[in-house]
């Protein structure tokens, strides 16, 4: 593995804790509500298994799953930053 492509592996996985951790604020934020909302909080959830799932599968020499990766989350990630 170059050293390049690790490095994408590495905003690969950056890129998708970025996801976990707007799903983990999007679920503290709800279940902090008087009347959580239970359909909510089970999307929420799903939402984030979604991603842990993609996390722990992601192999660091497939390059193709990796960009799809950085190209289907990076701008969430960077939207979440930027507010």
């Amino acid at each position: 593995m170059s050293f390049t492509f690790g490095i994408r592996f590495e905003v690969a996985l950056g890129v998708l804790d970025a996801q976990l951790s707007r799903y983990a604020e999007a679920m503290a934020i709800e279940r902090s509500k008087a009347q959580p909302n239970t359909n909510n909080i089970e999307h929420i959830d799903s939402a984030a298994c979604e991603i842990r799932a993609l996390r722990e599968k992601l192999n660091p020499r497939d390059a193709k799953a990796i960009e799809r990766v950085i190209s289907n989350y990076g701008k969430k990630a960077k939207a979440g930053r930027d507010h």
